[in-house]
């Protein structure tokens, strides 16, 4: 609040002086002071007009409808939201039509009109992928963050009126955005061969596509001390170069689709069908997909033979506190009654996530679990979920349990060759003295898999040996240490013995 405040005093220039006017009105109402955030605004409004800014009066009425929703005037919000829309007029600034589109579903479904909240949403879902296909790789991991309760909120009105085929759409849209967040922490390299560099081009093309929209919409996704109070081109000038840039961005594109088929899987993804992910399961199969919302948490059953979507009763804040509690009691070094402290909520998970499956009867005769996270999903050992009340009962006891970051990432991968009877294992422990389990790990494993298993230990699970031997072969274990970057993905890192 503090900061914003100092924005909005400082600008000298109509234009930042708006924008600093939006995020003080957010930073108020934020803080209680719905009266203060108002006046803000109407003061902004002026700004604005005076400035002829279609767009910044659409962000600012957006503003204003959040806070008469917020203080409960609905009707007023929905009018003002609507009117967000009408300014807008259908340009084409998803930064600032997803928000309209998902303030206003809010409101339609206080007000109790479900079919029309979901059509905002699906617009909003809509212009937020527009908008992400124009962010920079390095900027799309944070442009997405805090917007998936927006496919959430969709996803759990499909589960509402048992929508499976359109809950599941929704969750693999989202998980394919996040893929490419994924990629956001550096540029992905290019395949051997590749004479006109399409992977560089369109990376470059998205960075200035992103840069000039910033310029010419001044999106509210960067903070005020970081816009220019004035630019070198006109509105005009910028407009031209952004479509020059957006049609040259579209014939890259048709050359990645015809000439690299797995990056362009990766740019534009295409989500699969219920019926594809099941014509790959077999019958002791089945594939769970977890979508976790505010409130309540979707999960897509699919079987070789059937599909259905819950709704489990157990939103994100209690899901995480479950998560990190189970997590931390687990790697508590456990004495006296500090034995049993994990237990617990491993049986809650497992009653919250697993037992509304197995009360519809989905898991009768199934053998192997494929489960597709979400959020902090992630971080939970579904393994170690205990499935009985009196004893210490394992689900792993009871499946075979695998982990996939999307149906349509499973289906890739599942295209892949299968591995050949008897395939050769790697197995590495290189802190064999530091985590003396590992040694008999891989040493146990080597016995289980593989005719001619390579097996190294210590000093010789070197990086550089790794490397030369994992490519042939079909089953890698790795019983190390590891760290995973939360907010940069490709920054994680596993630990090898020194050397190369």
């Amino acid at each position: 609040l503090s900061r914003a405040r100092e924005e909005f005093n400082s600008a000298g220039h109509l234009r930042p002086r708006a924008i600093a006017g939006l995020y003080l009105a957010f930073a108020l109402n934020q803080s209680g002071d719905v009266d203060a955030a108002r006046t803000v605004l109407r003061e902004s409004m002026q700004e604005a007009e005076a400035l002829d800014d279609p767009v910044m009066s659409a962000a600012l009425l957006g503003m204003q409808a959040d806070i008469e929703s917020r203080a409960g005037m609905l009707t007023a919000s929905d009018s003002l939201y609507r009117r967000a829309l009408a300014v807008l007029n259908d340009r084409d600034v998803p930064e600032v039509s997803w928000r309209l589109h998902a303030g206003r579903a809010e409101v339609l479904a206080a007000r109790g009109r479900p079919a029309a909240a979901e059509a905002e949403l699906e617009l909003a879902v809509a212009a937020i992928e527009a908008a992400a296909a124009g962010a920079a790789f390095h900027r799309r991991g944070s442009f997405l963050l805090d917007k998936w309760q927006v496919y959430a909120r969709l996803a759990a009105m499909q589960a509402a009126r048992d929508d499976t085929p359109g809950a599941f759409d929704t969750s693999e849209r989202l998980r394919a955005g996040r893929t490419l967040a994924t990629l956001a922490g550096g540029r992905t390299g290019q395949p051997p061969g590749d004479s006109s560099q399409l992977r560089a081009r369109e990376q470059d093309l998205r960075r200035s596509m992103a840069d000039l929209s910033a310029r010419l919409y001044a999106t509210a996704d960067l903070p005020p001390s970081l816009r220019e109070p004035a630019v070198a081109l006109s509105a005009a000038d910028l407009e031209s170069e952004l479509h020059r840039i957006q049609a040259e961005y579209g014939q890259v594109l048709e050359l990645i689709r015809q000439a690299d088929t797995e990056y362009a899987e990766l740019v534009t993804p295409e989500t699969p069908s219920l019926e594809l992910v099941a014509a790959r399961l077999a019958p002791d199969e089945i594939f769970v997909e977890y979508l976790v919302g505010e409130i309540s948490t979707v999960a897509v059953v699919i079987t070789a033979n059937a599909s259905d979507v819950l709704t489990l009763d157990i939103g994100r804040e209690r899901l995480a506190d479950l998560v990190f509690f189970a997590r931390d009691a687990i790697e508590r070094e456990r004495t006296g009654s500090d034995a049993d402290l994990w237990a617990a909520p491993l049986r809650r998970l497992y009653a919250e996530l697993i037992g509304p499956i197995v009360g519809a009867g989905w898991l009768a005769g199934k053998t192997r679990l494929v489960v597709a996270p979400h959020a902090e999903l992630h971080y939970l050992p579904f393994q170690a979920l205990i499935t009985d009340r009196e004893r210490l009962s394992f689900l792993v006891e009871d499946l075979a349990i695998a982990y996939a970051p999307s149906a349509s990432v499973w289906l890739r991968l599942a295209d892949r060759s299968r591995s050949r009877e008897g395939a050769e294992l790697l197995a590495l422990a290189p802190r064999s003295e530091d985590l003396p389990g590992s040694d008999y790990e891989v040493r146990a494993i080597t016995n289980l898999l593989g005719q001619d298993p390579t097996l190294l230990v210590g000093r010789d699970a070197t990086e550089q040996a790794f490397r030369q031997a994992a490519g042939n072969s079909d089953v890698l274990h790795l019983a190390t240490y590891g760290s995973m970057n939360r907010q940069t993905p490709l920054f994680s890192w596993l630990d090898f013995a020194p050397g190369g």
